[in-house]
């Protein structure tokens, strides 16, 4: 899913795609959209807690945020959106 999503990105982007892990957070992608620097946790199943995720914007306090996973349905809470993984290459 990591692979898929990896690729939709650079694809959609001329921005490069970047990483974060700090003790044992991670967040597979950073991305950027302007001048914003966004969090994008990818997922495997329809159940996600993404607590690293929820470190990240503890500490960072990012303007938006995206979960991709293998869910059908978008969701969006506050500043964090749910997204299938196929919408990766549309964020």
């Amino acid at each position: 899913m990591e692979n898929f999503a990896a690729q939709e990105l650079l694809h959609s982007s001329d921005s490069p795609v970047y990483a974060w892990n700090e003790r044992t957070s991670e967040i597979e992608f950073i991305i950027t959209e302007g001048r914003s620097i966004i969090p994008v946790e990818v997922k495997s199943g329809k159940r996600t807690k993404a607590k690293s995720l929820r470190q990240y914007i503890l500490k960072y306090s990012p303007e938006k945020a995206y979960i991709l996973s293998g869910s059908k349905h978008f969701n969006t809470d506050r500043n964090i959106s749910r997204i299938p993984l196929y919408y990766a290459g549309k964020i």
